[in-house]
């Protein structure tokens, strides 16, 4: 290739299109739960369950704007998923008196660290 011509777009990772995935289970998960505090809404606890549901948009919010970056292999989107799996794993550990949630959370954080951190998947990021 001459110097200056721009390089064709490598093909999809079929890796970072699963961790997309997975971030995107987790941000539609995070989105229901809002949509469920909202409904469970009472007047003895009107303010909590209403900034209790905002958080819950907004984080579920971020995380698909996160799978959208993951799945254009956009630079940006690894930080906050990678963060976001921080998260998922402490959650994982505080959980662990149900094993099987904790154990779920954890395969499904350290999934999406492994398909996000690996060298294959890295080498070729978008601005």
């Amino acid at each position: 290739m001459t110097p200056g011509t721009p390089s064709a777009p490598s093909a999809p990772d079929t890796g970072l299109r699963v961790a997309a995935a997975l971030v995107g289970g987790e941000g539609l998960a995070l989105l229901a739960v809002a949509v469920a505090e909202v409904f469970a809404l009472s007047d003895s606890r009107l303010d909590i369950g209403l900034t209790t549901a905002a958080f819950f948009l907004v984080c579920g919010a971020g995380l698909g704007w996160a799978a959208r970056g993951l799945w254009q292999r956009l630079s940006w989107a690894r930080g906050p998923t990678v963060a976001a799996q921080m998260l998922v794993l402490g959650l994982a550990w505080s959980t662990r008196s149900v094993p099987w949630l904790a154990l779920l959370l954890a395969v499904w954080a350290l999934s999406v660290l492994v398909l996000v951190l690996r060298p294959a998947a890295t080498e070729s990021w978008s601005e």
